[in-house]
């Protein structure tokens, strides 16, 4: 039985965010202490039209231990092409864009589960079968290498359930590794 043939054993929540732009996470990505002029600007003219593209669910899947919530936060497919487009024409802006992009994902993602702190990460948990069916439906499908389906997205437990020791990709994170690694 394929997954679209499977009875479904979750719900989907549209969950309302306030949109706001975490200037500390910006920084902590750039791993800049301030923003220049010109990076300021970019961010003040693309915000307003990159509201309307956050999306975030909560989706409810009935696992075989239990029920368990999860919160995936995401930018559609217009941000995508934008930043994309930029590449081609300016790495400089295009890389402001794409910090831009995950510092939205990471304020959403606090807002929506506000237990991660600053520091904490957020783990992604493992792709059970009605997992994998909820982010099949929200049009976010789950890829091999624990990939999202998006360019921008981010998925974790609801509420917060601990930090790296049940992250489903805690061997291959890069935080992890250059924790290890000094």
């Amino acid at each position: 039985m394929s997954i679209a043939d499977a009875p479904r054993q979750f719900t989907l929540e549209e969950m309302p965010l306030a949109f706001h732009f975490g200037l500390e996470d910006y920084m902590m990505l750039t791993q800049t202490r301030r923003v220049e002029h010109d990076t300021g600007e970019i961010i003040e003219q693309i915000l307003p039209g990159w509201g309307p593209h956050l999306k975030a669910l909560r989706i409810c899947a009935t696992e075989k231990r239990g029920p368990q919530d999860y919160v995936l936060v995401w930018l559609e497919t217009p941000v995508e092409a934008e930043v994309n487009a930029a590449w081609e024409g300016s790495p400089s802006r295009a890389f402001t864009l794409n910090t831009l992009a995950q510092a939205l994902l990471m304020a959403a993602l606090r807002e929506a589960v506000p237990d991660i702190s600053a520091t904490a990460c957020a783990p992604v948990p493992a792709p059970t079968k009605a997992l994998r069916a909820a982010l099949e439906e929200a049009g976010v499908p789950w890829q091999e290498g624990a990939m999202l389906g998006r360019q921008y997205a981010m998925l974790t437990y609801a509420p917060y359930k601990g930090s790296c020791d049940i992250c489903f990709v805690k061997e291959d994170c890069p935080k992890l590794s250059q924790m290890r690694n000094g």
